[in-house]
């Protein structure tokens, strides 16, 4: 037997003796993972400094921050959210009782990301103890910082048998999908999340698969532009542009492009001072591939502002592309990266139906003063999630599911939404055990009943 088949074993053993079930030890355990997290929180900010150059507040208001505020929320709605929900009767039913009882999967498996290592290897643990399963964590290779310290911290503040983590790369985490898992989340590209499900479906395992997509973000003429372009800016270039959920391209009129690229730079230069390359607050791309693959999408654009690199440091500057051709190549693939291309539509007729060609995004944005507009873009596109006038924000509201649809993604997690991602529904109807008058038409020989049609 291999050191991970022993692993996952060692935690479906833990999750069959039953200590999951209590809420009291689901709910210890919550509160251990939030100790970990406040008394090594320094380990956690450095180890995000050094794989993605985020400095102490990036890390803390970027990741940290999240998965505390999640923790409580779980804690204090756990009894709520695990309680037996009573449902409507039929007619047939009037003196039942229906209800839904939500049960633990069993054993998880939670693949994580390395763009936002800590958060998204995390959060989604959380909902997975709330419901009472067993998790297996596997961090991503790519922020080696953090899935070291990961491997390290987890096991000294929570159950070692049913929360282990397991580090490595390809090989590794294509031996733990040969596992059989109850569910398994992961966080990552298209073409990895279609592995994943493959593997998944050799168990008939369900998956959530966060994956990503060209979110567009339509700039109305109607618009605020300056508070428009500081908020475009803080999303598209915090973490150097690798945000799952960042505005991918900007749609606006050719009449308001000059004025978009004007107070865009900025505030990346009220953001990042004269030369991001020096500000502390700007970060760095994960390794020299995609730093590769994303100055090759520069080729052949025309550059309103930066498009400069440093491959040494893995430094790209805040790069605004204007002009751009739908067809274009940095407009065929998510581009993960501070790169930010202005595509120009003559209407909201036309930015939809750009939008409309392509695959189904994770997130969409628009900016309008009209709220005609809004409406109609919410109506007539489709997207994993929606916000207006700002970028990311909804994916920070526990009451709103965070998922994608389509390619971006299925299913969902967050809040309440992640106990229930976690749990079988299971629905149930207790019947009393007496007399049988109002039953009979059921029973056979049918020949001595009438029937009424």
């Amino acid at each position: 037997m291999s050191k991970i088949c022993e692993v996952v074993q060692r935690a479906r053993d833990a999750f069959k003796s039953g200590k999951t079930r209590p809420l009291q030890f689901r709910i210890q355990q919550l509160e251990a993972l939030r100790s970990m997290i406040k008394e090594r929180e320094k380990d956690i900010t450095r180890a995000l400094q050094a794989d993605l150059h985020k400095n102490e507040w990036n890390a803390f208001y970027g990741e940290v921050v999240y998965v505390l505020e999640e923790i409580d929320y779980a804690i204090k709605k756990l009894p709520e959210w695990a309680e037996d929900e009573p449902m409507e009767k039929a007619s047939q039913t009037q003196q039942d009782e229906p209800y839904i009882h939500s049960e633990p999967l069993g054993v998880v498996l939670v693949i994580g990301a390395w763009n936002y290592p800590f958060t998204l290897t995390i959060q989604p643990m959380v909902g997975a103890i709330a419901a009472g399963n067993a998790v297996v964590i596997k961090p991503s290779e790519l922020s080696e910082n953090t899935a070291k310290l990961l491997a390290t911290i987890v096991p000294q503040y929570l159950d070692k048998d049913l929360y282990p983590v397991i580090n490595g790369g390809v090989p590794e985490t294509t031996e733990l999908l040969k596992e059989r898992f109850d569910h398994i989340l992961y966080t990552g590209s298209s073409n990895v999340g279609k592995i994943v499900m493959t593997a998944a479906a050799k168990h008939l395992t369900p998956v959530t698969l966060e994956l990503g997509g060209k979110s567009p973000c339509y700039v109305d003429k109607d618009c605020d532009l300056d508070i428009a372009c500081r908020r475009i800016a803080w999303g598209k270039f915090m973490n150097s542009g690798q945000t799952c959920v960042a505005p991918d391209y900007i749609l606006c009129d050719p009449s308001i492009q000059s004025q978009v690229v004007e107070k865009l730079k900025k505030c990346v230069k009220e953001f990042y001072g004269e030369d991001p390359q020096k500000s502390q607050d700007y970060g760095r791309i994960i390794n020299s591939r995609h730093f590769q693959r994303l100055m090759g999408l520069m080729k052949g654009q025309k550059v309103a502002f930066g498009g400069t690199g440093d491959a040494a440091t893995r430094y790209i500057a805040p790069t605004i592309l204007t002009d751009v051709d739908p067809k274009s190549q940095v407009m065929q693939e998510e581009i993960f990266g501070p790169i930010l291309p202005i595509v120009c539509v003559h209407s909201l007729e036309e930015a939809i139906q750009l939008i409309n060609q392509r695959e189904k995004p994770l997130a969409l944005y628009v900016f309008s003063l009209n709220d005609k507009v809004i409406k109609k873009m919410i109506a007539e596109t489709s997207s994993g999630g929606v916000t207006a006038n700002d970028v990311i924000v909804h994916i920070t509201v526990h009451s709103l599911p965070f998922g994608g649809v389509g390619s971006s993604g299925m299913g969902a997690y967050h809040g309440k939404k992640s106990f229930e991602t976690f749990s079988h529904r299971r629905s149930c109807l207790v019947r009393a055990l007496q007399s049988d008058e109002t039953l009979r038409a059921r029973y056979p020989p049918s020949a001595a009943k009438t029937t009424h049609r």
